[in-house]
């Protein structure tokens, strides 16, 4: 077994010579230019190579899954959730430590997630409901949770031990019958369905997105997603391409949301005037209360990139004009984005959700004492998403962090 301290030496510096490590970046220059190479380089530096042995340090091998955040894993109250589990596989093997999500824990530990999740599930309605949190909880936080342990039980090759809540939203939707069903009466009929959202937009955009794109797939397999869509495209305000107020994180954070829930199947409208008022909040000084705010705007760039380009029938002027736009202040977006997550970064090379604190609640329900601590879900957001969201919005092939030397180093922290 490695020595704890070889394996934290091993993980704070790269593994391969300088010259070779900066040939990952030669795919980023050949497409953008070596200012965005070097630019993205520099993001790299930044985050460093420590955080995943702090993912590893909050990992449960009694249920092969993950801790929220340090003090959920130290405190009675609290156990590993599959949303904390999916992101920290997911942000590894996105990253390039494996080549599968569901390779970054032990084998023989997946019989015991596998378990974990199966266990939760209520014969009832499908869904996935936690020990600690029980079926009392926001449709966010039941929508999240569906997906992740779905994603999960697919990873391993496992299949659901009941009918899903999708599988059920699906019958529904072809049979028309839906008496005394279980599942959320707002998925039920179109009436209930527009109540739901002439009471759900009196919210802010960002509230309203984040609502439905957690429950995307059953609004899908309930045969709403267009009619949804077309309610809020109406919502819409064609002099901005905002849903409301004027541009900032949390009219940015409704695009990135609401684009998240059109997804490939529907294209923004008006992307064109979003693109440079988005520029501009990313680069912006302004004090962002939570780590989302970092990482939304850069989404929402990415959106509305992609739908101007798509609404020009992908003109390749517009397009080569649209990326020299977005190229010519990528060095200045990437300054300000670092200069933000500093301020969410904490020792360990993990971030939290809050800039003092791991988030204490998400999704309406306890997960953490609320220290001065990283959470799993604020570096998803600092680290995987964000680098998801800029890979894309640049149209170039996002550079793995980590190689199978580092691969060996968690694994064998898992194992501890």
């Amino acid at each position: 077994m490695i020595p704890k301290t070889e394996i934290k030496n091993r993980c704070s510096a790269p593994e391969m010579e300088r010259e070779a490590w900066e040939r990952r970046f030669d795919l980023v220059e050949k497409k953008a230019g070596r200012a965005v190479a070097d630019a993205v380089h520099k993001l790299y530096a930044f985050y460093g190579k420590d955080f995943p042995l702090w993912i590893a340090g909050l990992y449960d091998k009694t249920r092969g899954a993950f801790y929220y955040a340090n003090s959920a894993r130290d405190n009675d109250g609290f156990l590993p959730d599959c949303e904390s589990t999916c992101q920290a596989l997911s942000m590894l093997s996105f990253l390039g430590m494996f080549p599968r999500p569901g390779d970054g824990i032990p084998e023989n530990d997946n019989p015991k997630l596998s378990k974990f999740i199966s266990d939760m599930q209520d014969p009832q309605d499908g869904y996935f409901y936690h020990e600690q949190w029980g079926k009392n909880i926001p449709p966010t936080r039941r929508g999240r949770d569906l997906s992740s342990c779905l994603e999960l039980l697919a990873h391993m090759g496992v299949k659901p031990k009941y009918p899903t809540a999708i599988d059920r939203l699906e019958a529904i939707a072809s049979s028309g019958k839906s008496e005394d069903s279980p599942m959320p009466a707002h998925l039920l009929s179109r009436d209930a369905m527009t109540a739901y959202l002439d009471e759900l937009c009196k919210l802010d955009s960002h509230s309203v997105g984040h609502t439905l794109s957690s429950q995307r797939d059953q609004i899908r397999a309930a045969g709403m997603f267009d009619f949804v869509c077309d309610y809020l495209d109406r919502r819409q305000d064609p002099e901005t391409g905002l849903w409301d107020g004027k541009p900032d994180y949390t009219s940015m954070s409704g695009i990135k949301k609401i684009g998240s829930f059109y997804g490939p199947d529907r294209r923004i409208n008006y992307a064109g005037k979003i693109i440079d008022s988005t520029m501009d909040v990313i680069c912006s000084d302004t004090d962002p209360r939570f780590g989302i705010y970092v990482y939304n705007p850069l989404g929402t760039l990415g959106v509305a990139v992609r739908a101007h380009i798509a609404a020009s029938g992908n003109d390749p002027k517009v397009e080569s004009e649209t990326y020299a736009k977005v190229y010519a202040r990528v060095p200045e977006m990437i300054d300000a984005t670092i200069k933000k997550l500093s301020l969410f970064r904490k020792p360990d090379g993990s971030f939290s959700y809050e800039q003092q604190r791991s988030a204490p609640r998400t999704q309406g329900v306890p997960v953490s004492l609320g220290l001065c601590e990283g959470d799993v879900n604020g570096t998803a957001v600092a680290v995987y998403y964000l680098i998801s969201a800029l890979s894309a919005t640049l149209g170039v092939p996002v550079v793995p962090m980590f190689d199978e030397s580092d691969r060996d180093i968690f694994m064998a922290a898992l194992e501890k």
